[in-house]
């Protein structure tokens, strides 16, 4: 399997993270309580992974933030790398959001593991950046129905869609 995290697997027994420092990985941070004052809209919560990211030298190629979760496709040098930056995140996002200071826990405040997958270069990639701006625009409040036809013009070919959106 090329997944880790999120739904998958929920209650099962605990495997290993795939990890191919070669290839990139679609990373979503999920939180159903970022809604409201604690939506990540509010706050510069990309510019808070970029930091963690260059700590442990971890590559953010895209981020995007749709207010009750985030996408980031990044690539890590090593295992331990990325894992250092999978535990430091959610923490740091979650302090910042809430407000939290250390001792004054709020309760659960991501839905499940971070979910990770492993994306392929080419057809992929670019396949997983369409999806992140589509779910971006429909978060902001683009109509489903105009993204959707914006999406099937690009699709097609059309490079008027596609000077629009990329």
């Amino acid at each position: 399997p090329q997944e880790h995290g999120g739904d998958l697997r929920m209650g099962k027994r605990k495997t290993a993270r795939p990890i191919v420092t070669k290839s990139p990985m679609h990373v979503t941070f999920k939180s159903s309580r970022a809604r409201g004052k604690w939506s990540f809209h509010r706050f510069d919560v990309e510019k808070n992974v970029r930091k963690i990211a260059k700590k442990w030298r971890v590559r953010v190629y895209e981020f995007r933030n749709v207010g009750n979760h985030f996408h980031v496709v990044l690539q890590a040098a090593t295992r331990r790398e990325l894992q250092n930056f999978l535990r430091e995140v959610p923490g740091w996002i979650a302090a910042l959001v809430t407000g939290t200071k250390r001792g004054n826990a709020i309760g659960k405040f991501w839905d499940s593991l971070v979910h990770t997958r492993i994306v392929h270069w080419g057809k992929d990639f670019f396949q997983l950046k369409q999806y992140m701006t589509k779910n971006e625009l429909e978060a902001n409040g683009a109509p489903r129905d105009l993204v959707d036809d914006l999406f099937g013009k690009i699709q097609k070919g059309d490079p008027r869609a596609r000077r629009i959106i990329l």
